[in-house]
């Protein structure tokens, strides 16, 4: 119950309308009532009660403000009532909330700020590359030029490596592998397809590929894509191809197996280059770039 002084106050201050409401809600706004204060306001700041000071208490017609203070932090509140409703809300100081946020930023996070939540399970490693186009990695020289002229291509040597005019899986039209070998084995293998800047049919095919690689690989480790974003909405061969765009993404294994994708263009044409690299490769120094 409500008695004595809080009610009197009530009934003088607010009219008959508003003061069958606020009886209701005397806890809260009856000015005086400072232990009422504290209690409305402890739910409002998180605070307990006991340790909230209140101040300022002053008011009428329906409207009614305070300051509570709770272990160094201030915070204005206030109540109103319309019709036959009413609501009352406390926000912290702006001073207080600028202080805490420069000393947030300042010291950095804490463990005792951070959300006590479990680390986020790492994600599912894919297997491996064991096999691109047509080719295993890790076959001999021999086996690498009867996949690739059983496919009716053409091998030759380049240097140090070896080039086979065409893959033994079809990947586009005019698509083109060099191969290197590590003690015999093939250890690095990159696939070179082209594109023209024209080719209405390019973006799709470019999209597949990319896509087939997530697919089988994951999310690239490395992925940035070159240009501005208008350009490469007008089509990123078409973009690619007059040297406003490019592509670069990147897998990596444990075990020690790597992707490179790159997509660079000049004069009207494009260039997607996709090698292959086992871990022997580091150890021989062996390239098929």
């Amino acid at each position: 119950m409500v008695k004595g002084r809080c009610l009197r106050t009530l009934v003088a201050v607010f009219s008959a309308p508003v003061q069958r409401l606020f009886v209701a809600l005397v806890f809260l706004i009856a000015p005086g009532c400072g232990a009422n204060l504290r209690a409305a306001s402890s739910g409002e700041i998180g605070c307990p009660e006991s340790e909230i000071e209140i101040s300022e208490d002053s008011g009428g017609g329906g409207s009614r403000t305070w300051i509570a203070e709770c272990r160094g932090r201030v915070f204005y509140c206030s109540a109103h009532a319309t019709g036959d409703s009413g609501q009352y809300k406390c926000t912290e100081s702006l001073s207080d909330v600028e202080g805490a946020s420069a000393r947030a930023e300042s010291e950095g996070p804490s463990e005792s700020s951070a959300p006590a939540e479990a680390p986020p399970a790492k994600p599912v490693e894919s297997a491996p590359p064991t096999e691109a186009v047509g080719f295993l990695l890790s076959q001999s020289p021999t086996d690498a030029e009867q996949s690739c002229t059983g496919a009716g291509h053409e091998w030759s040597p380049s240097g140090t490596a070896f080039t086979c005019s065409g893959t033994p899986k079809p990947v586009v039209d005019g698509a083109t592998a060099r191969l290197a070998f590590c003690a015999d084995q093939l250890c690095d293998l990159t696939v070179f397809l082209g594109f023209r800047g024209d080719d209405a049919n390019a973006d799709s095919q470019l999209n597949s590929i990319v896509s087939a690689m997530r697919d089988k690989y994951g999310a690239p480790r490395v992925n940035v894509k070159g240009g501005t974003a208008y350009c490469r909405s007008q089509g990123m061969i078409r973009c690619t191809a007059s040297g406003g765009a490019s592509l670069t993404q990147a897998w990596q294994w444990s075990s020690g197996e790597k992707i490179f994708l790159a997509l660079k263009g000049k004069e009207g044409s494009a260039t997607l280059a996709v090698r292959y690299v086992t871990p022997k490769t580091s150890e021989s120094g062996a390239s098929a770039f």
